[in-house]
């Protein structure tokens, strides 16, 4: 003898049942009243009520359907961020961040932006931060003309910058 149910599994409920509690749920009746009058449990009929308050009629879609937070932008919105990451790679989170406040008005965190990029196969290697110049040029800048800003600090050579 095989069991393919767990031991104390009612068998699934009928086309026909459905329909049935569908009917007594459209004429008013509570859930209480309609598992007395069909002989099912009063979770099966809550749960058929929530399928069709969810998907439109008492069986969920083979696959499902996705019935989380919806989205502060739309998925399309995001094909503007992608041209914006591609034509500008060095963008950082903030400042895309930025974008989309100005552009549709939503304030998304950095985390969340950075876990959609993740979706949509964008690495973070193109989101690399260039330091604004690179700590040499700034010490050439400052050994070739010396504000009063600079005198204060000495250059690393050991030499007194020049007195403006």
């Amino acid at each position: 003898m095989t069991v393919s149910r767990l031991a104390n599994m009612p068998a699934p409920l009928s086309n026909a049942q459905k329909d049935q509690i569908q009917q007594y749920l459209d004429d008013g009746h509570r859930p209480a009243a309609i598992s007395a009058l069909v002989g099912v449990t009063d979770w099966s009929v809550r749960k058929i009520r929530d399928n069709i308050a969810t998907y439109g009629t008492h069986t969920r879609p083979k696959g499902g359907v996705k019935r989380g937070r919806p989205y502060k932008i739309l998925p399309s919105a995001w094909d503007d961020i992608r041209t914006l990451v591609e034509q500008t790679p060095n963008i950082q989170l903030k400042e895309i961040q930025s974008f989309v406040s100005k552009q549709w008005g939503v304030r998304l965190s950095t985390a969340h932006i950075s876990h959609t990029l993740k979706k949509m196969k964008i690495s973070k290697r193109w989101l690399e931060r260039v330091a604004a110049e690179r700590a040499e040029e700034r010490w050439e800048r400052s050994r070739e003309g010396h504000t009063i800003q600079d005198a204060a600090f000495p250059i690393a050579s050991g030499t007194e910058p020049n007195q403006v």
